[in-house]
């Protein structure tokens, strides 16, 4: 039997994996990257943690990554929780798409993790900005070019560079990120209704499901001096959103001019940009940020 070929993404909010069957088709699992414990389990050891969505509902539910990479050594536990969900098949060759800017101990926390779970034969991590890259124009495109690629994450931004499959830059802004627009949805809410009764998750769910292209309506609770008010949102989402994609092109420019060699910069501006990461599956968001 030959060896199973596995690509695995661990996010800060969201881990997928894709899988070739048998058929040679590309299966697609994934997860929220969230785990909760009930709280006997350190006094019986029978109760199984709570993961992924139904994890969410929980204020004290913990999401072991920031930055993309597992910052505590608890955190390898966590993540390993997680991962037994996804049924990870042992002895396959497996490629981590992982954010390239990361805190060497952390990044050695993930490989562990995914280690302790399925034990791969091979394992090799890449940019996840470069895996986006090989995923939409092929591996031939990207060893002959040189490319940009932005890496919209919930706890960090990543800009990218590559010429001919080799990094020529990467940085991460944590300033700038997925999580913050939660804040700057509330905050604007907040403006208009006093008080806010929204929960993270529902901020993150209203952040995700909205769209720059055809804006929707929410309903949300805020507190007022008369009580409980129901009010309808819509502009505070899609501003908070424009925001931090008006930010993010800023970044990117001035990363772009100020530190990639000339030539290479100029090749890559030929080619496309390239925009993965959780922020980026927002409707209309990556055609948003390419005509900045």
């Amino acid at each position: 039997m030959s060896e199973i070929q596995l690509g695995i993404k661990i996010g800060s909010q969201n881990t997928a994996v894709a899988q070739r069957n048998e058929s040679g088709k590309i299966e697609l699992v994934h997860t929220k990257t969230c785990v909760r414990y009930p709280k006997g389990i350190l006094k019986r050891g029978d109760d199984k943690p709570i993961v992924g969505e139904a994890a969410m509902e929980f204020v004290d539910a913990v999401s072991p990554l920031r930055l993309g990479v597992v910052e505590s050594v608890g955190g390898i536990t966590q993540l390993a929780d997680i991962l037994n969900t996804l049924s990870l098949p042992t002895g396959s060759r497996m490629v981590l798409a992982s954010p390239a800017v990361q805190m060497k101990e952390g990044n050695n926390r993930l490989v562990e993790a995914i280690k302790h779970v399925c034990a791969p034969a091979s394992l090799v991590a890449f940019s996840e900005g470069l895996c986006s890259a090989v995923w939409l124009s092929g591996a031939e495109f990207i060893n002959t070019s040189a490319i940009f690629s932005l890496n919209l994450g919930s706890t960090t931004l990543e800009v990218g560079c590559f010429h001919e499959g080799n990094e020529v830059h990467l940085s991460a802004h944590p300033e700038v990120c997925g999580d913050r627009v939660d804040k700057a949805i509330a905050n604007r809410i907040g403006n208009i209704v006093g008080d806010v009764i929204v929960s993270e998750k529902k901020l993150r769910d209203m952040k995700e499901g909205a769209s720059l292209l055809s804006p929707r309506t929410y309903t949300v609770e805020g507190m007022t001096r008369q009580g409980k008010k129901e009010v309808q949102v819509s502009d505070e989402i899609i501003l908070s959103l424009k925001e931090y994609a008006d930010t993010v092109a800023l970044v990117f420019c001035a990363e772009v001019m100020g530190v990639v060699n000339t030539n290479i910069r100029n090749m890559a501006l030929k080619s496309p940009l390239f925009i993965s990461g959780g922020m980026a599956n927002i409707e209309g968001m990556s055609g948003y940020i390419g005509d900045l």
